[in-house]
């Protein structure tokens, strides 16, 4: 259910604050990826549905279900659920634990053969510094089926140069740390990387939005960089109800190794069941 964006880095510190209002809404996510390396190269189309309510006072949950296909070798089941709340009107903290397979974690097809999971607990934390800065963090803890922990860290400072259209700049580091190393997937035991993501919004006729976002970056640990990404986003017209948006990614890491490149596609659909006062 998790998969890899642009960056390590969820990108929440570029969209801006939200307020948590009274409203309950259902999600669908329609995915269709591609995983290369040298040897190793595997195609996945999934779904992902998730239900959404918040309840007043600040506070929001969530629950959502996955279900992915991997051509020629099985089909994986994910949940995943979270309780969000609002210290106060520019801060929101997530406390979440998902259940999933570790192939978008690791980035490889032989855990997904040999059939590892992970239950994993994270506190993401959003703030709005000011008007133009903006701050977002996520620790993690996981615990796969090889009995394999893994520990990860997520930090980015956001610098909003303007907000229509929306233009921005973002470092990101990223740290994550296994507590043993294995020989069926990539487990560093301190892998520590630095990124500059650049994102560009543009409305076209007020119709349609578009997103560019674009990342370079390097492994300080491993002495290798991380190669350039990309990722379009268009946003179809939304009514007060119903929202579609349309994404596709790529991203090279130079440190999985100079033939590791990873592609995704995806429909995201939802629908506002009811929204209060």
């Amino acid at each position: 259910m998790a998969t890899p964006k642009i960056s390590s880095t969820d990108m929440a510190a570029s969209e801006g604050t939200s307020i948590l209002t009274r409203s309950m809404f259902v999600e669908a996510d329609l995915t269709r990826h591609w995983v290369s390396q040298k040897n190793d190269q595997y195609k996945g189309s999934g779904a992902n549905l998730f239900f959404q309510d918040t309840l007043g006072s600040g506070w929001e949950g969530k629950l959502g279900v996955g279900l992915i296909d991997y051509e020629g070798t099985r089909t994986t089941l994910s949940y995943l659920a979270s309780l969000a709340f609002q210290p106060s009107r520019t801060s929101h903290l997530t406390l979440a634990y998902e259940y999933d397979n570790v192939v978008y974690k690791v980035s490889r097809l032989d855990p997904l053969k040999e059939n590892i999971v992970s239950h994993e607990f994270s506190s993401p934390f959003y703030l709005w510094i000011s008007e133009s800065w903006s701050f977002w963090g996520r620790c993690s803890l996981g615990r796969y089926s090889d009995r394999n922990l893994r520990t990860s860290l997520d930090a980015s400072l956001t610098y909003m140069f303007r907000v229509d259209p929306a233009f921005s700049l973002t470092y990101a580091f990223y740290y994550l740390s296994y507590k043993e190393r294995s020989r069926l997937y990539w487990d560093p035991r301190c892998y520590q990387s630095h990124l500059l993501i650049l994102r560009l919004e543009e409305k076209v006729r007020s119709l349609v939005s578009v997103e560019l976002r674009g990342s370079v970056g390097f492994s300080a640990s491993e002495k290798r960089r991380t190669n350039p990404g990309l990722s379009i986003r268009l946003a179809l017209p939304h009514s007060p109800r119903w929202g579609l948006d349309l994404t596709g990614e790529y991203i090279g890491d130079g440190s999985r190794g100079p033939y590791y490149s990873y592609t995704r596609t995806s429909v995201n659909m939802f629908y506002l069941l009811s929204r209060g006062n």
